[in-house]
């Protein structure tokens, strides 16, 4: 069967290229898979056509020990990884054996690779499948995960192919740059990634920081939180506040402003000391206004669990920024009285950067070829399905109302239950997909609710998904990473139906709906159901998408006029535009901090390995009779306790600088004021703020040390066991542009000053 590669060559700057070249080496590759050739013998060729009898042993492996036999398009995407391009496959077309291939090529030349997988469920299933294929040809696997112990990481981290998550890998980074004992490393090797789902990884989520923090113990604001928080409850929207659903943001009036300052009895919110008061005000104020229960969480029995913005479902260590996590466990009365220190953060952008190379696969990275192009200076190369795509997609469609568009969505899914085929439902929000099943109910529609509150049993319910009459309602079905897979008289019946109950933001996200129908050569299809209602209509505040105007549209409220179905797809690309700028300038805000923490970690890795050195370089500043004296009182532990007094000072130092460094950007907008740029302001301060940094942590480091001569008390430098620190990613929430607060900050300014 001959490959049908990319019939152009395209220009490198948007991102995309052909694998035409490789198709000869591909189909030799296939005919290698079936002879008789010694495995070990392949695996060590060298030469011109090394890179072939390896993939080949690699593929024979693969039938053998898993009984799944390459397809000539996983041999060409598995070669095109190797040479260096990201790969866009379809839904179904078997990425993870197209990883597994390209990682074992890479591990058989000598590379280490991290296969970073969009969770930890799938990170060790894909590990299963890895370690079968590849331990038989002598290719060690190993696999972290959130409950990995130190010592197995360690040995993790050695073999040659490693399956984890990114926000695994950034998590002992950052572990590694606290530990006070050199046995307590793990080294994560940066070689290789190979990234599944590479887009959302890479662009929906880079810019979210992932934390290492411990907890601090504060009542006293817990009880400030919970007296906001039953404010809230008394104010009226529109009176004492105001809300802005496009921009996710709230903002109190003067009235409102007059609640709190009456509640709180304080006489002027905006003075200088009250500055802590107002940020948890305007916290409680967004817990309350904006964040709706099962839709931006879930409450469970050990607390408030988030639902991740880009994958519509519950994602364990996830947290939002500390002052608004600890609202919503306010708002939601759960007692938490410990704060969070953060002792480090990474973004996901820091670390795929910091990899010698990094690839990735998906089935939208065409979609995105031009920002991963422009962001990482990606190739993504087109691999076509192993049978041609038969699956119909629908015009998309628009409602007058959301009212509308679900009844619609309901009639469908009835008469294709009717017709014998199984319907999946797309939708946005586990309350979304509460509703359609109620309403699927009342309409005598069996379905199944497949969302972040059930994620646990998510593969049995995707595996029954492609029986004939059944009907799936899921919230995003991107990174689940289960196909689902239709019975003979499923595909009689005409496959898959797809259903989107509402626009997603993004093309892509469009994109991976639709291709859960027609995997494989599957008949399928697939509609998209919109509203003039719906939020992403809202992103362009001077579009009017006809509301103001009459509408021509059926008696079921379908709209006819196809300009008004024209505008979605226009506010999908803007918003994607909007998207895609504000992680850019996110990541510009992180470049002078991450400078500042390699430096630190240079320096913290040198106290770590050379102990005696850090030892005499404190005792320069000390006296002979201190130097004695802690001689005397530490003996054979003086290096030891020495370097673990200077490693805790600077890990408290570095802790209280990120700490700054978040105060500043949060407020830094309002720098616009006086006609500056907010990025120039924020690197000259966080550099200013750095300025002296290391001396200080030695000036401290010797003061303890000379304080604890002094007093005859061994320095408390306690070791840090593997609970005292905890991991999460931090979710940014949309509180409106920086200009919008901007121009709120200076009516609140403005109105301060006329009641002073």
């Amino acid at each position: 069967m001959g490959l049908r590669g990319f019939a152009n060559l395209l220009k490198a700057r948007s991102g995309t290229a052909s694998l035409r070249a490789l198709e000869p080496k591909a189909r030799t590759v296939a005919a290698l898979m079936h002879s008789d050739a010694d495995p070990a013998a392949q695996l060590a060729a060298t030469g011109r056509d090394g890179e072939v009898q390896r993939l080949a042993a690699l593929c024979r492996s693969a039938s053998r020990e898993l009984g799944l036999h390459p397809y000539p398009e996983q041999i060409l995407a598995a070669l095109g990884l190797v040479k260096g391009y990201s790969i866009d496959m379809a839904t179904g077309e078997g990425k993870t054996l197209v990883a597994v291939l390209a990682a074992g090529m890479m591990a058989t030349a000598g590379r280490q690779v991290h296969v970073l997988c969009p969770n930890d469920y799938l990170a060790a299933r894909d590990h299963e499948l890895a370690t079968a294929m590849l331990a038989p040809l002598g290719i060690a696997t190993g696999c972290t995960l959130a409950d990995t112990s130190t010592a197995d990481r360690s040995t993790a981290y050695r073999c040659r192919v490693v399956h984890s998550t990114v926000q695994e890998i950034a998590y002992d980074l950052m572990r590694d740059g606290l530990v006070l004992d050199p046995g307590d490393l793990v080294h994560p090797v940066l070689d290789v990634a190979l990234v599944d789902e590479l887009d959302s990884v890479l662009l929906d989520e880079a810019t979210q920081p992932l934390v290492i923090a411990q907890t601090t113990s504060d009542a006293t604001a817990r009880a400030r939180e919970s007296r906001l928080a039953a404010l809230m409850t008394r104010l009226e929207r529109g009176l004492d506040y105001t809300t802005d659903p496009v921009a996710g943001s709230a903002s109190f009036t003067d009235r409102g402003i007059a609640a709190v300052e009456s509640e709180m009895s304080v006489p002027n919110l905006f003075a200088a000391d009250q500055v802590s008061l107002m940020a948890a005000a305007n916290a409680a104020l967004h817990a309350h206004a904006i964040l709706v229960r099962d839709v931006d969480y879930v409450v469970r029995p050990e607390g408030i669990a988030l639902v991740s913005p880009t994958k519509g479902r519950v994602v364990d260590r996830q947290r939002w920024p500390e002052g608004l996590q600890r609202a919503v466990e306010a708002k939601e009365h759960i007692e938490a009285a410990s704060r969070v220190q953060v002792m480090d953060q990474l973004s996901v952008q820091e670390v795929v950067r910091s990899y010698r190379t990094c690839l990735g696969l998906s089935a939208t990275a065409t979609l995105a070829a031009t920002p991963l192009h422009d962001r990482y200076g990606f190739l993504v190369a087109h691999v076509p399905p192993h049978r041609p795509l038969i699956r119909v997609d629908e015009p998309a469609e628009l409602y007058l109302s959301a009212a509308q568009r679900d009844r619609a969505v309901v009639e469908r899914a009835g008469a294709e239950q009717r017709a014998g085929r199984p319907v999946l439902v797309g939708t946005q929000s586990i309350e979304h997909s509460r509703q359609l099943g109620e309403q699927l109910a009342d309409a005598g529609v069996a379905a199944t609710v497949l969302n972040a509150t059930n994620a646990a049993q998510e593969a049995q319910i995707i595996a029954q998904a492609g029986l004939p009459a059944t009907v799936t309602i899921s919230t995003q079905m991107a990174g689940r990473g289960t196909d689902i897979v239709l019975t003979n008289t499923a595909r009689i019946n005409g496959g898959l139906v797809v259903i989107g109950a509402g626009r997603y933001p993004t093309p892509r996200l469009d994109a991976q709906l639709r291709g859960r129908a027609g995997r494989q050569g599957d008949p399928g299809s697939t509609v998209l159901m919109g509203a003039l209602d719906d939020p992403l209509l809202s992103v362009d505040a001077d579009s009017t998408t006809g509301r103001d105007v009459a509408i021509d549209a059926d008696a079921r409220g379908r709209v006819l006029d196809p300009e008004l179905n024209e505008q979605v797809e226009h506010q999908q690309r803007a918003l994607e535009a909007r998207m895609l700028a504000e992680h850019e300038q996110a990541w510009l805000f992180t470049k002078v901090p991450a400078e500042q923490r390699r430096e630190v970690l240079r320096s913290r890795r040198a106290v770590l390995e050379e102990p005696l050195a850090a030892r005499r370089e404190i005792f320069r500043h000390l006296g002979p009779t201190v130097q004695a004296d802690l001689a005397s009182l530490l003996g054979d532990d003086l290096d030891r306790v020495c370097a673990q007094v200077v490693l805790h000072t600077l890990d408290e130092r570095w802790s209280a600088h990120l700490a700054f460094l978040t105060n500043l950007r949060e407020g830094i907008h309002l720098r616009r004021l006086a006609r500056l740029s907010p990025l120039v302001e924020f690197e000259r301060e966080a550099r200013e703020h750095f300025h002296g940094f290391l001396e200080a942590v030695a000036a401290e480091s010797t003061a303890l040390l000379n304080d604890a001569a002094s007093r005859n008390v061994v320095p408390d430098s306690p070791r840090r066991g593997p609970g005292a620190l905890w991991a999460y990613e931090v979710i940014q929430m949309g509180w409106g542009s920086p200009e919008d607060k901007f121009v709120e900050a200076v009516g609140r300014q403005i109105r301060a000053l006329l009641r002073s």
